[in-house]
């Protein structure tokens, strides 16, 4: 905790900034809503509870997950913009890392959080940490009212996967404590049309598991107004790196990563009559070791030996004024990061110290019944830069007309620094980098629009556009190897349809969701035009319907891309992916036996087999079914 000392100064907490509270106006005219912010689908959340975050994501607008298959890392990408501007938190920690930039989504379980929330856009600027992409908010919530339950979930299935999950309760209503577990041993070992070899040929996909392991203890407290809570997570993966489809014939390679690493969080809020004061510090290490060894007729040959450290400490702290109908926030988040990479094979490496202090200052403004105003402005410091004065306006309006949407528009600038790897990675780091700068507009609506068997149907249509100056892109040196350099000016615009609909029966519930995103961009680098950036599709959908009926539940979901480029540049010839539709489908039986719920039922994944790559020459599974099993003792 003496690490956090130097920087204890006023900041700002997750949910203060994310749920802002609405202005009491009375009927005819309903409330106006805060920022514009998306929630995972609870449904989503529960048929992924045995798996990594990717699979909720992908289910929201605006978000385009990739992975290079499962049990290999996974990244969000957002209205276009690149994985490193896309920010995950943590109840309030940024899961980020100071060396690449990005957040691997594969060593987060579904399980482990509560609720997810994404910010686009400009509407980050009122999260935690402001984004050029966006903030996906992930939160742990207590559990007051149900304080006492066991839940126990198992899951088996194809190609040799298994996971399991523990989650047990206890407290009253002042404290609660819980605990979460979470395994999975995945041996991914699936049959594959490899298309990449002249013929194509029917193939095993071999040295792709991974075993995972995960721990989480939430503590919360609670007396009158006050809050407050620590949360710890500490977890481990092991998997091992599959060859490409093009190099299954050639020497044979021996590719592992190893993940470990501990975190932790508090957080102490103190709510008034018209003030709040809250304060969140927090602590992470993780340590991640590479190696990859080729195997030859001559012995084995160490290609890259490479071990990292990263330790993260800081805190975050603000003050909250209503002021009339009007409230007001101000305060700052302040971060260490310490990171030591070395390379084992070539003695290389570096070792940084990196200190970022962020004051920001946010009003929220009701002009009268029909109109709300909200206005950010934020500045970011450290060893390389000050950044000016970052402002973000959003203008909310709802019409006298009942029947009409709430409409929106916003406007604001962003800036992302150079990630250390960027500045200082032997080979190839490049100290003299530009930050990256943003400009982004979206306009939009949002409503029940619309009722369907006497419940609304809630409907949010967000336009966008945003510019991006000095986009950092990693790419062959003259000196044979990879370096960044600010090339890169980039267009995105498009927009996002997100519909929810769900209705309670006596003896079950139906609910409907779909989202549906258009991006088209376009790329312009010193010396070319590269058009749409690589791996974006322009057309983005996924729907899931789901319904219960005297303790039977059925689900049906299933994805959409349209055909997406991987080359680089215009003039460089690489096949195109052809547009993919993946359906899956769940059935399962509910019953209550005195205290105990059971749930039991079987899902089907790529219901109709279908071979496809999400990432050039990495063949994703086809068919799988898995079995899973759950029970809650209450």
């Amino acid at each position: 905790m003496a690490l956090l000392l130097p920087y204890a100064a006023l900041s700002q907490k997750q949910n203060d900034t994310i749920v802002l509270k609405e202005v009491e106006i009375s009927e005819p005219y309903p409330s106006l809503p805060g920022i514009a912010r998306i929630t995972a689908n609870g449904q989503m959340l529960t048929e992924n509870r045995l798996k990594d975050v990717s699979g909720v994501l992908a289910s929201m607008p605006s978000i385009h997950v990739r992975s290079t298959g499962p049990g290999s890392s996974s990244l969000a990408y957002v209205r276009g913009a690149g994985a490193s501007h896309t920010s995950l938190t943590w109840n309030g920690m940024v899961l980020n890392s100071p060396m690449t930039g990005q957040a691997d989504l594969s060593l987060v379980p579904a399980l482990f959080t509560d609720e997810i929330t994404l910010l686009a856009g400009n509407n980050s600027n009122f999260g935690t940490v402001a984004s050029i992409g966006g903030t996906l908010c992930m939160s742990n919530e207590a559990p007051w009212e149900k304080p006492d339950y066991l839940t126990l979930m198992l899951n088996g299935g194809s190609f040799g996967n298994y996971s399991g999950g523990l989650v047990l309760s206890r407290g009253n209503r002042n404290v609660v404590s819980r605990i979460r577990l979470y395994g999975k041993q995945d041996a991914n070992r699936f049959p594959y049309l490899n298309n990449a070899v002249i013929p194509s040929e029917k193939m095993l996909r071999e040295d792709a598991g991974i075993q995972q392991g995960s721990f989480q203890h939430e503590l919360f407290l609670r007396r009158q107004q006050d809050r407050f809570s620590l949360i710890t997570w500490a977890g481990l993966s092991n998997r091992a790196i599959p060859a490409l489809m093009t190099n299954v014939y050639s020497a044979g390679h021996d590719e592992e990563q190893k993940d470990r690493f501990l975190r932790i969080t508090g957080s102490a809020e103190y709510n008034r009559k018209r003030t709040a004061f809250f304060v969140r510090p927090f602590f992470s290490a993780s340590d991640l070791s590479y190696h990859l060894i080729h195997n030859t007729q001559g012995g084995n040959i160490t290609s890259l030996d490479s071990y990292s450290l990263e330790q993260s400490a800081g805190s975050h702290q603000g003050l909250r004024f209503h002021i009339r109908k009007s409230i007001l926030r101000t305060g700052l988040n302040a971060t260490m990061n310490h990171v030591q990479v070395s390379d084992k094979k070539y003695g290389n490496g570096y070792h940084l110290l990196r200190r970022e202090i962020s004051p920001y200052l946010n009003a929220d403004y009701p002009a009268g019944k029909r109109f709300r105003i909200l206005a950010s402005v934020r500045s970011t410091i450290n060893e390389q830069a000050l950044i000016p004065l970052l402002p973000s306006l959003h203008l909310y309006y709802r019409p006298e007309n009942q029947r009409l949407p709430v409409f929106y528009v916003s406007a604001g600038k962003n800036v992302r620094f150079p990630s250390l790897n960027d500045l200082y990675f032997i080979p190839g780091g490049n100290p003299d980098l530009k930050n990256e700068k943003s400009l982004s507009y979206e306009a939009g609506m949002e409503d029940c629009l619309f009722r369907i068997a006497g419940t609304c149907a809630d409907i949010t249509l967000t336009l966008f556009y945003q510019e991006i100056e000095d986009w950092i892109i990693w790419q062959p040196s003259q000196y044979g190897y990879w370096k960044p350099v600010n090339i890169r000016n980039a267009v995105s615009q498009g927009f996002s349809c997100h519909v929810n609909w769900n209705k309670e029966f006596k003896n079950g519930r139906a609910a409907f969701s779909a989202q549906y995103t258009f991006n088209i961009a376009d790329a312009k680098d010193d010396q070319y035009e590269t058009g749409q950036p690589v791996y974006l599709p322009v057309h983005n959908l996924h729907a899931a319907a789901s319904g219960t009926m005297y303790g039977w539940n059925l689900s049906i979901s299933g994805f959409f891309m349209s055909e997406r480029k991987t080359s680089l540049y215009k003039n460089t010839w690489s096949p195109y992916l052809k547009p993919v539709w993946i359906p899956n489908i769940s059935a399962g039986r509910n019953c209550k036996v005195r205290n105990t719920d059971f749930e039991a039922g079987i899902r089907c994944e790529n219901l109709f087999d279908v071979q496809w790559q999400q990432i050039l020459w990495r063949p994703m599974p086809g068919r799988s079914f898995q079995i899973f099993l759950s029970l809650e003792v209450k």
